[in-house]
């Protein structure tokens, strides 16, 4: 009995030393390859963010002049960035579907792209100019809004300086959905222009409001952001912090809408002497006295009342959501109002959040390909 089972063990334990020495000769090689593919992906993100530095860095050796669309080499996916002994990886930027966005492909390569014995891997993302992770709002107009304008007393709206980056300023200071009044000793001014309505040109009447608004994911981020960084606020306000990107909620937190009641709206209303630098957005109506400076971005889902000494140097957008009545003005500028267009400041928040190039959401992808 002895002998058979010593044999049969012995039979075991051969066919055991066999599989482990197959294995000894083959798992190195697949462990290099799971090394490589993983080194190759890594080096692929590298271009991702090569391309995102060069996009920010515009001016600086080695950047992507601005304007420049599609990339040229080294970012047109012909040149081979090498990153030490572990590989490097190809990039290419192209158009994206809007002006601030730009399509990035990156080839990462391990242990080059030339070997033999070499991996790669390709990522697809999507790169959009954004302040705080929400893409750069580039209002094409000083004073926008989903609803009919009034600018009367001594207001003024102009777009003769400020534009996006080395842009041209908009020509038409002020767009509505509805219509334009402008009464008194009101001046609209577009850029180029002396004479308020030169041509007809200071403002436009019938333009959609998707030019000049934010999308709800976009608020919805806007909201995440000002939480996250304790300016998030709701009901009736009467102050604003000094700078940030703040948003004024409802009282319950509910979107506001048309059917919204006003004790449950938000509101801001500012009198007296103030200076606010940032964004603000507000689920509700704003009124706007006194001698307040605000430098960024003023949004309202609903309408703007503005009156005083009133200095607002980047944009204003509303979207009247509840008050868009013909027979009424569901936003107004009097007094010594002035809007002075200003992209720049709306793009970094008044001076206190600059833009960035990062990955827009839901456009990170790995793809097929070389």
């Amino acid at each position: 009995m002895a002998l058979p089972l010593a044999l049969m063990l012995l039979l075991s334990m051969s066919a055991l030393a066999l599989a482990f020495g197959s294995l000894a000769s083959t798992e190195p090689t697949v462990a290099s390859n799971h090394s490589r593919t993983a080194q190759a992906r890594a080096l692929a993100e590298s271009g991702i963010e090569r391309a995102a530095w060069a996009l920010f860095n515009a001016a600086a050796t080695g950047g992507i002049p601005d304007g420049q669309v599609p990339a040229l080499a080294p970012y047109d996916g012909s040149s081979f960035f090498a990153a030490g002994v572990l590989g490097g990886f190809t990039v290419q930027v192209a158009a994206g579907t809007t002006a601030t966005e730009r399509t990035v492909v990156g080839v990462g390569w391990a242990p080059d792209n030339t070997s033999a014995a070499k991996a790669h891997r390709k990522i697809q993302a999507m790169l959009q100019f954004s302040t705080a992770g929400v893409r750069v709002f580039d209002p094409p107009c000083a004073l926008c809004v989903a609803g009919h304008v009034q600018v009367g007393g001594n207001a003024r709206v102009e777009s003769r300086a400020g534009g996006c980056g080395a842009g041209v300023p908009p020509g038409s200071a002020v767009r509505s959905s509805g219509t334009v009044s402008v009464q008194g000793s009101g001046d609209v001014f577009g850029h180029g222009n002396e004479v308020h309505n030169e041509d007809g040109v200071d403002w436009l009447e019938g333009v959609p409001p998707a030019s000049f608004t934010y999308t709800a994911a976009e608020l919805a981020q806007l909201k995440a952001v000002a939480r996250g960084r304790g300016t998030y606020y709701q009901g009736a306000r009467t102050w604003l912090p000094a700078t940030g990107i703040v948003f004024i909620d409802t009282v319950d937190g509910s979107d506001f809408d048309q059917d919204t009641p006003d004790s449950i709206a938000g509101s801001l209303t500012l009198a007296g002497t103030s200076t606010f630098s940032g964004i603000v957005i507000v689920a509700g109506s704003v009124q706007i006295t006194g001698g307040t400076t605000i430098n960024g971005l003023l949004y309202a889902l609903n309408d703007l009342t503005a009156a005083g000494d009133v200095t607002i140097n980047g944009a204003v957008a509303t979207e009247n959501r509840k008050d868009v009545s013909s027979t009424s003005v569901d936003t107004t500028t009097t007094g010594s109002v002035v809007i002075n267009y200003d992209c720049d400041k709306v793009r970094n928040a008044g001076g206190t959040t600059p833009p960035v190039w990062t990955i827009k959401p839901g456009t990170y992808r790995e793809i097929e390909g070389t």
